[in-house]
């Protein structure tokens, strides 16, 4: 039973690692996208 616990916590750690990482460059690039031609 202990393994299936701790398979379960890391495959959600992934999940959430893999979602915040998306969510941030999907946020991120857009803001670059319009920032850079400003400074440009």
């Amino acid at each position: 039973m202990k393994v299936v616990v701790v398979v379960i916590v890391l495959a959600a750690v992934v999940v959430m690692t893999t979602i915040v990482a998306a969510f941030e460059f999907h946020i991120s690039t857009p803001m670059r996208q319009s920032v850079l031609p400003i400074r440009a």
